[in-house]
């Protein structure tokens, strides 16, 4: 129980920061079309607040299980923070009056939640070392992956994807296409030598579940609503995530 709770907490915490990564990149790209103020009051400012949500939640989840590594602490703290403000500032209309202001915010936005994904992922625990070789950049792509999933939602939910949403959800499964790819490479004799029997088979699961999640989704996305078939794309794209950490907490216990 305690193992699936910080695995949990992880996953939420990461598809928070993902988020958060990318409502930064769109905060700064959209100062540089005409209208985009319009866009980041539609969209940026729930991703935001639903980021800001996943990622503190999440990672006091997982602090109650095991101390915050001090790197990944302070760059998850200063994301929360800055994310915080930029919502803050989105609401007054600063992106109308200050455009270049915001940009910046919203890379240095993306830079902090970047860093605290990468910080939480290389520092191993003394208690369990890593044996993963391919562990940042794995963890690094769920969170993007988990991410995007939940930024397509709201983009869907709040603007509609006109006829865009097979093209978001083939995003998605190249995604977990690459994910698959590195877990393949990770799971390789070399590496494998170092997991417990049990684990490597439990490891197999997440590269299927990667792959056919969103090909699945994509599929019946030609008879269901953009919302349902995104929404389940995400889903098992979560799955995935909470799967390949809960594997990782077993083995390491």
């Amino acid at each position: 129980m305690r193992s699936t709770g910080m695995a949990l907490g992880g996953a939420a915490a990461a598809a928070g920061f993902g988020l958060l990564m990318w409502c930064g990149i769109t905060t700064a790209l959209l100062q540089l079309r005409p209208g985009g103020a319009t866009a980041l009051s539609l969209i940026q400012g729930p991703g935001l607040l639903l980021g800001v949500l996943l990622a503190a939640g999440g990672s006091v989840a997982t602090r109650r299980t095991r101390p915050w590594r001090e790197r990944s602490r302070l760059l998850g703290l200063g994301a929360i923070l800055m994310a915080a403000a930029l919502a803050v500032s989105l609401h007054v209309g600063l992106a109308l009056r200050a455009p270049n202001a915001v940009g910046v915010a919203g890379v240095v936005l993306l830079l902090l939640a970047f860093g605290a994904i990468a910080a939480a992922s290389v520092v191993p625990d003394r208690a369990a070392p890593r044996v993963r070789p391919l562990q940042a950049p794995i963890q690094l792509l769920f969170a993007m992956a988990t991410g995007l999933g939940l930024l397509y939602l709201l983009m869907e939910q709040r603007l509609g994807a006109a006829g865009d949403g097979r093209l978001m959800l083939t995003t998605l499964l190249g995604l977990g296409a690459v994910l698959a790819v590195c877990h393949v490479i990770d799971g390789r004799p070399g590496a494998a030598r170092h997991r417990p029997v049990r684990a490597s088979r439990r490891g197999t699961r997440v590269p299927a579940l990667l792959v056919a999640g969103p090909m699945l989704a994509l599929l019946l996305s030609a008879w269901l609503p953009a919302m349902v078939s995104l929404a389940f794309a995400t889903l098992t794209l979560l799955a995935a995530a909470l799967l390949d950490r809960t594997t990782a907490e077993h083995a390491a216990a």
